[in-house]
């Protein structure tokens, strides 16, 4: 309101009071008869103002117009100074970045994990390799004869002669207990008859 009143002011200054010193002359020299001339002065200064206001409200309207759209400008440029722009580019390197590592952390995981597995395999391979233990004694002999018998082992007398009964019942122990040895006397073999031998 006020840049429209200071507008139509301005213009009705400069069209107005030509006009009205001119009425004022010519009252001044005529008379009654210059009354029409002051009349038809009057409607003059009627039509300027109408004018006036016509053409300040369209100044006004196009000021606000201009005024506003300075207004809305200044707002998005303060919200991107508060919220900077998203980076689209940037963002999605860093979620390819980030995808990588994850990928390279399972990788390396993975590759732990078979190591780890490939470990316990070999250790398992090598607990499973047989042990073979020489019974270089009659007391050893007779122990292992002993513990076979318990196991229901047909060994013969418990002599001490580590003989084909004795080799052929030790065999059939290993077969049905899943160890190795082929008949031959093997540490595996004595912890599972729970039998101690001499060094």
């Amino acid at each position: 309101m006020l840049i429209k009143k200071m507008f139509v002011n301005n213009i009705g200054k400069a069209i107005v009071l030509p006009l009205i010193s001119v009425s004022f002359l010519l009252t001044g020299c005529g008379g009654d008869d210059t009354r029409p001339v002051v009349q038809d002065t009057g409607d003059i200064v009627a039509d300027a103002g109408d004018a006036i206001k016509d053409t300040g409200q369209g100044a006004v309207d196009e000021a606000s117009a201009e005024v506003a759209a300075e207004v809305e400008e200044a707002q998005e440029d303060a919200i991107d100074a508060v919220i900077p722009p998203v980076d689209e580019e940037a963002e999605a390197e860093a979620e390819e970045a980030r995808l990588a590592e994850e990928a390279k952390v399972a990788e390396e995981a993975k590759v732990a994990e078979e190591a780890r597995l490939a470990e316990e395999e070999a250790a398992a391979i090598e607990a499973a390799k047989p042990v073979f233990v020489v019974l270089t004694t009659n007391t050893d002999i007779k122990a292992v004869q002993s513990a076979l018998k318990e196991a229901g082992y047909k060994v013969g007398r418990i002599d001490g002669d580590h003989g084909n009964k004795t080799i052929k019942a030790i065999k059939q122990y290993q077969e049905a207990n899943d160890l190795q040895g082929d008949g031959k006397m093997t540490q595996q073999t004595l912890d599972a008859l729970g039998v101690t031998v001499t060094e």
